[in-house]
This record gives structure tokens, C-alpha cells and sequence, in this order.
């Protein structure tokens, strides 16, 4: 991270100097503590995990200018792309917890008042009101231990024990301990390390050797928090239609349910993000931004690599200017749960597309507003969709419905449906005879598709989900930002005239 001036603290003792240019530049001095200074500091108390807290609050200072609509200055900078490439996926366990820091301080400020008060005059302020209120504590708990009723006043003793001095002193500790619980909550936090980092670079020639270096590495070492446990929502199209079998019965029913319950949608559910999936997808990051000039795809790089494009390009919208890019998720969802009936592989490579499939299936039934179709052409094509579902099977069971695919083939007709489009994808993939290639094709394919959606202006839906849990499309539209690439793909402008 050496030549990577981010800020992390003292901005407001950052000097401008006007006289070298035109723009001026800002100068640092001792005060300021940025990525550069944390990196090359050699001293104990501060090791590679604190080090790793140190980028993500100067990441977490970055990533603030895309919910109040500032400018990302370095986006397009060579510099920049490099500092994701060779300074973080250089170990993809450690740019995911970076990055999940990053999200913690984010979800913090906007939910929470840690942000208003940090500082260490805020820990000084504390800690002085925390001993204060332990010997008031302790001054009022001898004294209400020591209290002796009067002989005249016996009529609060239950079973020859003073009732209401009982229910004092629990009061009392219940107090005390809900005082002590948030100092060193307080204390322990990310953003009073954050604080006593800064504090120790700048004073560490005469902390080192001292007390107060004992305290220090005591609360710099303890970790309160650990690593958000990542899910990943699941939806499948197939799996989760409510198919019915005769007409009459659907209409009737989609009387009294109501359109939604009977269109393929039920509860959504949830899945731990494997180690392999979140390998593969930044894997494919990796290879975006070894590019040239990095500009996320729909799937044709990796129709390129396995030399598939000529066959299969026109199920990424290649050939159809009314192709969205919902289309493209719904044909190829569909396609990946057609060779997942077929075939019986328990491989990685099929838990990797099969869970990024469902997911990316997730965003359009339950989470639109991450990508980059609005949310009312988003829904108006999954209901054609699954309108054209319910006509394809008619009254074939779901037993049946790999070899009702098959039966389609892969002969392109006119005014094919997506669930259509969808089978005859599904028949072109099944011709990859070896079952490994087909499944690591799959999931290099979607690794590519969610990075390729996850560029986005509209803020605003990553921010509201934070205060739930955190996407992982969240994880990827940050590493993305901090890599300058910003704009959201383009989308067609017809797509209400596609069935």
C-alpha cells in the first residue's frame, strides 16, 4: 500500500499549498495519518489486522462520496485499478474482510451515533464519566447496604427480608452493568482503534516502554466483532412455480390468492456464500481488471474463452435490441436449472453457478433496485416470463419438466418466450458432453454476469439494505468503486415489447 495517500485521520490539519499549481495540492504533516503512514509504521502494537482496520475506515472515507453525489476523482486511473488488483485480490480472504469492515463502519454511520461522538476526547470524556459514575456506584451501594430500617417501618420485609432495599441494589448493578457494557463496547469499537492508532503513530517515542503501551496493545488487540456471516438470497424459477394442472383450477386459484402467490413466488431463502463461490467470482474480478481498459461484460468473455460465442451470444441480448439485461438473467437461469436436472454432479463448479443463478434470480424477483433495469420493467418481464412457464409445461408434473425441455431442442423458432429461449439455451449448454467444463463454464459464466450488474449509481438501495444485511452484490458494487469503475451497464430502451 506504499504511494496510496487515502486518508484515515487529520484531515482538518491538512495544509493546502497553492503555489505549485493551478489546482494547489495538499500537503500531510505529522498530524495527518494516511494508508502510507499506517503501512510503513514497523512498531509491534500494530499488526497486520489492525493495519487491514486502518484501510477499510480510509476505504469507508471513500466510499461516503457516492451517497452524498461527489465526484470519484481517481475513477479511470490506472493507479486505482491496481490498487484492487495487486494491493487487495492479492489474497481474497483478506479483501473480503477488508471490504466487510469497510460495510460495518458504513452501516454505522448512517444507523447509528458511534460516527457524531468518536474521537479521543470522546474516550478521555468516557472513561472520566465512566469513573465517576463507578464511585457514585459505589458510594450509593455501601450506603444502601449499610441502611438499617427503622423499627417503625416494618412493612416492607418479605420473609424477614428488607423488599424494597432488595430491589435497590438490583437496579443498581442492572445500571452499573448496562454503564460498563457500553464503555467498553465503546472502547473495544473499530472507531476508538481507528482513534488510538492515530494517537500512537504520532506520540508512539514515548508510549513504547510505558503502562500505557500495556493498555494499548490490551485494547487494540481485542476484537469485539467478528466477520459478518454472508448469505446469498435463493430463488429458483422451476423449483418454486406453483404448477398447477388444469386451467380452471389456476384461474380459481389465482382468484383467491391473488396474481403474485400463484406466479412462481414464495418465500425467499437463504445460503451461507461458500469459500469457492466468492474465489470464483473475484477471480473473474481479477481477470476484468488485468484488462487494459476494464469494462465489465454480460457472459462474452467467458463465451470467448470456451469458445461458445458464436453459438450462444444471442442469449446475452447480442442480437436483439429489445434483450434487457433481466432477459439475460431469465434465459440463463433457466438454461443452468435445466443442466442441474440433468445431471448429478455434486462438483464445486455446479455449487458455484448453481447458488449465483439463484441469486442473481433472487435480485429480480425480491431485490430489483440493485440492478439496472427499473423495477416496474423488471417485474412486467418476470410475469411474462412465468406466464410463459405456465403455458410451456401446461400439464407436464415437474418430474417431467427436464425431459419437456429436451423435447424442445435447440432449433431457434419465431417469438420465443424466455422459458422457451431459456430450454433451447439449456439443450446448446447439454452438448458440452464432460460435465466438469460444463459446470466451470456455468460458473465462470455467472461470476462474470453479477459483476457485470453490479455497477450502479442508485446508492441509495445499498444503503437502506444495510440496515438489514448486507448484499453480497453490496460487496462487489464496493470493490468495483474502489477500482474506478462506476457507471451502470447500458440497458435497451424496448424491452416492454419483448414477450
Amino acid at each position: 500500500m506504499d504511494g496510496y495517500k487515502y486518508l484515515v485521520m487529520g484531515d482538518s490539519q491538512l495544509m493546502r499549498d497553492d503555489s505549485s499549481s493551478y489546482e494547489g495540492k495538499l500537503i500531510t504533516n505529522s498530524h495527518v495519518l494516511t494508508i502510507d503512514n499506517v503501512w510503513r509504521c514497523d512498531k509491534w502494537l500494530i499488526n497486520d489486522r489492525l493495519k487491514n482496520v486502518c484501510l477499510s475506515f480510509a476505504l469507508f472515507r471513500l466510499i461516503k462520496r457516492r451517497f452524498q453525489s461527489l465526484t470519484i476523482a481517481e475513477a479511470g486511473q490506472r493507479k486505482t485499478r491496481d490498487f484492487v488488483l495487486k494491493g487487495l485480490l492479492v489474497d481474497f480472504d483478506r479483501a473480503f474482510k477488508v471490504v466487510d469492515t469497510e460495510l460495518r463502519f458504513l452501516r454505522d454511520y448512517f444507523y447509528s451515533s458511534t460516527p457524531i461522538t468518536f474521537g479521543i476526547k470522546f474516550l478521555v470524556q468516557e472513561l472520566v464519566l465512566f469513573c465517576m459514575i463507578g464511585v457514585t456506584f459505589g458510594v450509593v451501594l455501601s450506603r444502601v447496604i449499610n441502611y438499617k430500617t427503622p423499627p417503625s417501618d416494618k412493612n416492607n420485609f418479605l420473609h424477614r427480608k428488607n423488599f424494597d432495599l432488595i430491589v435497590t441494589v438490583i437496579i443498581l448493578f442492572l445500571v452499573m452493568f448496562m454503564m460498563f457494557a457500553e464503555f467498553f463496547l465503546s472502547l473495544f469499537s473499530d472507531w476508538a482503534k481507528i482513534t488510538l492508532i492515530h494517537q500512537y503513530i504520532r506520540n508512539c517515542r514515548w508510549i513504547d516502554g510505558t503502562p500505557l503501551s500495556c493498555v494499548l496493545f490490551v485494547v487494540l488487540r481485542v476484537p469485539i466483532w467478528g466477520h459478518s456471516n454472508v448469505t446469498l438470497g435463493q430463488y429458483s424459477l422451476l423449483e418454486d412455480f406453483r404448477f398447477t394442472r388444469y386451467k380452471l383450477v389456476r384461474i380459481i386459484l389465482r382468484e383467491l390468492l391473488g396474481k403474485k402467490s400463484i406466479q412462481g413466488v414464495k418465500s425467499v431463502r437463504y445460503v451461507n456464500l461458500e469459500q469457492s463461490t466468492k474465489e470464483t467470482t473475484l477471480e473473474s474480478l481479477k481477470r476484468l481488471l488485468e484488462q487494459g481498459e476494464p469494462r465489465p461484460t454480460n457472459g462474452l468473455s467467458t463465451l470467448d474463452r470456451y469458445e461458445l460465442r458464436t453459438q450462444m451470444e444471442w442469449a446475452c441480448g447480442s442480437q436483439n435490441n429489445d434483450h434487457t439485461h433481466i432477459h439475460t438473467i431469465m434465459i440463463w437461469h433457466i438454461a443452468t436449472r435445466f443442466c442441474e436436472l440433468g445431471s448429478s454432479d455434486t462438483g464445486r463448479e455446479k455449487s458455484v453457478a448453481v447458488s449465483l443463478s439463484n441469486y442473481c434470480a433472487y435480485l429480480v424477483v425480491f431485490a430489483p433496485e440493485f440492478l439496472p433495469v427499473s423495477a416496474n420493467t423488471t417485474k412486467s418481464i418476470f410475469d411474462r416470463t412465468v406466464k410463459g412457464t405456465d403455458d410451456f409445461f401446461g400439464t407436464t408434473t415437474k418430474d417431467n419438466f427436464f425431459k419437456k425441455m429436451v423435447d424442445f431442442g435447440v432449433k431457434e423458432q419465431d417469438q420465443m418466450t424466455v422459458m422457451q429461449m431459456g430450454a433451447r439455451l439449456g439443450n446448446q449448454i447439454w452438448l458440452i458432453n464432460d460435465d466438469g467444463i460444463r459446470w466451470k463454464f456455468l460458473a465462470e459464466f455467472w461470476a462474470e454476469l453479477i459483476l457485470f450488474l453490479a455497477p450502479s449509481k442508485n446508492s441509495t438501495a445499498h444503503a437502506k439494505k444495510l440496515a438489514r444485511r448486507v448484499e453480497f452484490i453490496t460487496y462487489l458494487w464496493t470493490l468495483l468503486t474502489h477500482a474506478g469503475i462506476l457507471d451502470p451497464p447500458r440497458t435497451h430502451s424496448h424491452a416492454d415489447s419483448f414477450v
